[in-house]
């Protein structure tokens, strides 16, 4: 249900694509259930750089772009299941404060979720497996994490380290 893939990225490039998205403008107010309530908890910050269709139009970053793109070239390579085109890529940071909720990022059965961890810290992803039993996946340098996107999920902020980026690509079967 949940696949890891350690796509042997360098921790340098990883650093880099981090220096990058921190100088990126576009970043966003993190929403689950795409509610818009300030008095919701922080929710962490997005940035769309990828969406397939035309009226969703992210802030242009090709380099940025660029990256997610390569991750998803890895994934498609070492994936079981074959991948035909992306839906969107988008990036998430969260701080220590950040609270995010159980969602899922696509319902239809042949869209899949890539969550790309940038380094190791006490954060991670919760999936709800079942309605009383939650898998905790850490976050782990240059690991990605394959799932079907209708399987409930949320970020987890770390609670040791002072920050969490992760990329989130849905991809298509």
């Amino acid at each position: 249900m949940i696949t890891e893939i350690d796509t042997n990225i360098p921790q340098s490039t990883n650093d880099r694509i981090i220096h990058l998205l921190m100088d990126s403008t576009g970043w966003y107010f993190g929403r689950d259930h795409h509610e818009n309530n300030f008095k919701n908890p922080d929710a962490g910050f997005t940035l769309m750089t990828y969406h397939e269709d035309p009226k969703n139009i992210p802030i242009l970053n090709p380099q940025v772009d660029a990256f997610g793109w390569f991750i998803f070239d890895i994934v498609k390579e070492k994936y079981h299941l074959k991948f035909r085109s992306v839906n969107r890529i988008f990036w998430n940071f969260y701080n220590k404060n950040s609270v995010m909720g159980f969602h899922i990022d696509r319902p239809e059965d042949r869209a899949y979720s890539i969550i790309y961890n940038f380094t190791n810290n006490d954060g991670g992803t919760n999936f709800r497996v079942k309605e009383d039993e939650v898998i905790f996946k850490k976050s782990i340098a240059s690991q990605a994490l394959v799932f079907p996107s209708k399987l409930f999920h949320t970020g987890v902020a770390p609670k040791n380290s002072n920050n969490r980026m992760a990329l989130n690509i849905v991809a298509w079967l």
